[in-house]
C-alpha cells in the first residue's frame, strides 16, 4: 500500500532531487570546517525544503516565493546595492546635567559621585552641585525645608529670635594682632549669598557677639581660640564661615585609584572637621550644619560611639565633606581604613575642656598629631571652651598658630537667659509630677 500512496503528488518512494548544476548543497555549521579541505570544489546551494519534500506545486508547499527574494536563496538581505541609504544611526547622548541640562562631562569615581570638572554632583533631592569653578544650588524642597526648619510656629524647632538681641549686652574682648573688625548683620561680604539664604530660612536674625567676631576672623584665614559661655551662638560662629568658605572655594580632590564598588568611596576624605564630647552634642551640630548646608554640594555626617556603626559606615561611603565625630569613634573608623584626615582644612574642638575632662586628650592628640591631617600650618583650628584652663592652654599651643583669642561673657559661667531649677525628688514617688512640671514649663518657654 505504501508504494501506491500517493497524496497530490506526494509520494513515499519519491526521491530528493538532484541539486541544481552549479549550486551548493547545505553544509551543517558542525561540518564546515571539516569538509572545506578535502579539495573537491564546493558544491551548490541546496534545494528548497518544499522542494526536497516534493511539496512544489501542492497546498503543502506554502510560501514558495520565499526563494524569490532579492539576492536568491542565500541572501539575508537586498542584493548590493539595492539597500536603501539610511543614515548611520548614534545612540543618544547621555545627559549629566543634574537637573535637566545636557551638559557633557566626564565621571569622576574619586570624587564622591562629583563630575571631574571639580565635584559637586548632585547626591539627591534638595542637593546642589559644584560645576565649572560655581557654587549652583539645588531646588528648593518644600519637604526638606519643613524637617530642617519647621515653622514659624513649630515649638520642636528652636529659631535664634529667642533671646538673642539680649546678647548685645554680653562683654566680649579680642586679643592679638590684627584683630579684624565685628561685623553686625548677616550679609555678603564676608558670607556667601546661598548661606545667608539659609540662615534666613533659620529666622536668624542678627549675629551673637562670638559670630560677629569669629565670622571675620575665620574668613580672614586666622585660628581662633574662644572661650564663650553655653548658649552663646558658638555653634553657628564656626560654621558660618567655614561652610562660607566651602561654597565660595569648592571641594578638595581625593586621591586616585580610591573608589570602591558601586561608584561609591571606601575611605572618606572629609574637608572639615567638628570634635565635640557626646554624641548628643555632635547631634546637635550636625542637625544645625545639615540646615546652613542645605540646597548645597556640602554633605554633611555624623559619627559617634553607643551606634550602630554599620548605618555610620554607608553613611559616610555615600560622600562626607564635613564630619561631626566624637573622639573614640572617629579613632576607631580611622583604624579600619574608611575616614582619611589628610584633606582637612578646618579643625574645630568644640567644648574643648569637657572633653579633656572626659579624659579624651590621648585621642585628640593622635588624631591632631598622629595621623595624616595636615601640619597646624597647613589648617585653620578652631578651639571653642567655657573655661581657659592650663591645660587647654597647653592644647591651644600645640595645635593652634597665630590665634586670636577670644574671651565672651563672664568665662566659666553659663549664659544669663537660662534659668537653673533644682527639685527635690523622693525615689520614683514624684516622678509623674516631675515630668509633668518639666513639660509644662518647657512649653511656656520662650
Amino acid at each position: 500500500m505504501a508504494e501506491q500512496l500517493n497524496m497530490n503528488g506526494l509520494s513515499l518512494n519519491d526521491q530528493a532531487p538532484p541539486p541544481p548544476a552549479g549550486g551548493r548543497s547545505y553544509i551543517p555549521p558542525h561540518m564546515r570546517g571539516k569538509m572545506g579541505g578535502g579539495g573537491n570544489a564546493p558544491m551548490g546551494p541546496g534545494p528548497s525544503p518544499a522542494a526536497m519534500n516534493g511539496l512544489n506545486n501542492s497546498a503543502w508547499a506554502g510560501n514558495n516565493n520565499y526563494d524569490a527574494r532579492p539576492g536568491g536563496p542565500d541572501a539575508w538581505g537586498p542584493a548590493p546595492g539595492q539597500a536603501p541609504d539610511f543614515p548611520p544611526q548614534h545612540p543618544p547622548q547621555r545627559q549629566h546635567g543634574g537637573w535637566g541640562g545636557n551638559n557633557n562631562r566626564n565621571f569622576d569615581r574619586n570624587a564622591y559621585g562629583n563630575p571631574a570638572s571639580g565635584g559637586g554632583h548632585a547626591r539627591g533631592s534638595g542637593d546642589g552641585q559644584w560645576r565649572e569653578g560655581k557654587h549652583i544650588p539645588g531646588p528648593p524642597n518644600p519637604r526638606v525645608e519643613r524637617e530642617l526648619f519647621g515653622t514659624p510656629d513649630d515649638p520642636s524647632k528652636q529659631h535664634t529670635g529667642i533671646n538673642f538681641e539680649k546678647y548685645d549686652d554680653i562683654p566680649v574682648e579680642a586679643s592679638g594682632h590684627d584683630v579684624p573688625e565685628p561685623v553686625l548683620t548677616f550679609s555678603n561680604p564676608p558670607l556667601e549669598e546661598h548661606l545667608i539664604r539659609n540662615i534666613e530660612l533659620a529666622r536668624y536674625k542678627v549675629p551673637t557677639p562670638v559670630q560677629k567676631y569669629s565670622i571675620p576672623i575665620v574668613m580672614g584665614g586666622r585660628d581662633l581660640m574662644a572661650c564663650a559661655q553655653t548658649g552663646s551662638g558658638k555653634t553657628g560662629g564656626f560654621l558660618f564661615p567655614i561652610l562660607s568658605q566651602a561654597f565660595i572655594n569648592g571641594p578638595s580632590p581625593v586621591p586616585a585609584n580610591t573608589s570602591g564598588g558601586y561608584g561609591r568611596q571606601r575611605k572618606a576624605y572629609p574637608t572639615s572637621l567638628i570634635l565635640a564630647p557626646t554624641r548628643e552634642l555632635v547631634s546637635q551640630i550636625y542637625d544645625e550644619a545639615r540646615k546652613f548646608a542645605y540646597r548645597s554640594w556640602v554633605r554633611p555626617c555624623v559619627v559617634y560611639g553607643g551606634a550602630d556603626i554599620g548605618s555610620q559606615l554607608r553613611q559616610i561611603e555615600r560622600g562626607c565633606d564635613l564630619l561631626v565625630a566624637t573622639p573614640g569613634r572617629l579613632v576607631d573608623l580611622i583604624e579600619r581604613g574608611r575616614i582619611s584626615l589628610q584633606n582637612i582644612k578646618y579643625l574645630v574642638l568644640d567644648e574643648a575642656d569637657r572633653m579633656l575632662d572626659m579624659g579624651f586628650e590621648p585621642q585628640i592628640r593622635r588624631i591632631v598629631e598622629g595621623e595624616d591631617m595636615p601640619a597646624v600650618h597647613n589648617r585653620q583650628t578652631l578651639m571653642f571652651s567655657a573655661t581657659f584652663p592650663r591645660d587647654i592652654q597647653m592644647l591651644a599651643r600645640d595645635f593652634l598658630k597665630d590665634y586670636v583669642f577670644l574671651s565672651v561673657g563672664r568665662v566659666g559661667s553659663t549664659s544669663e537667659n537660662i534659668t537653673q531649677k533644682v527639685e527635690f525628688v523622693i525615689g520614683f514617688l514624684d516622678q509623674p509630677k516631675l515630668s509633668s512640671d518639666f513639660y509644662s514649663r518647657r512649653s511656656n518657654a520662650t
